[in-house]
């Protein structure tokens, strides 16, 4: 048995054409360094909430550590994110 075949042809193409030119944005807005600091501010204060709210027992040296760890590398992530989106244009 031969596959079956397709009795007409698209029309039009599957996706529409891409712009020529990305579109601008009206009023682009660069961060600025200050918003490492703030962030800093943010996940030292959920870390340090984490910290304190781990209730005593055998393990809460270990969920204290994870909490410092993931904080810690969620704020790393952002810091090193923010130069790549600071200086993306449209």
């Amino acid at each position: 048995m031969s596959p079956p075949q397709l009795s007409h042809q698209l029309s039009h193409p599957p996706f529409p054409p891409l712009p020529s030119t990305p579109p601008q944005l009206a009023h682009p807005q660069k961060m600025g360094g200050g918003t490492i600091f703030l962030v800093l501010l943010i996940a030292i204060g959920v870390a340090f909430g984490g910290f304190v709210s781990v209730p005593k027992g055998e393990n809460q040296v270990v969920v204290r550590t994870a909490i410092l760890l993931a904080i810690s590398c969620c704020w790393l992530m952002c810091v090193l994110s923010l130069p790549s989106i600071r200086e993306e244009t449209y």
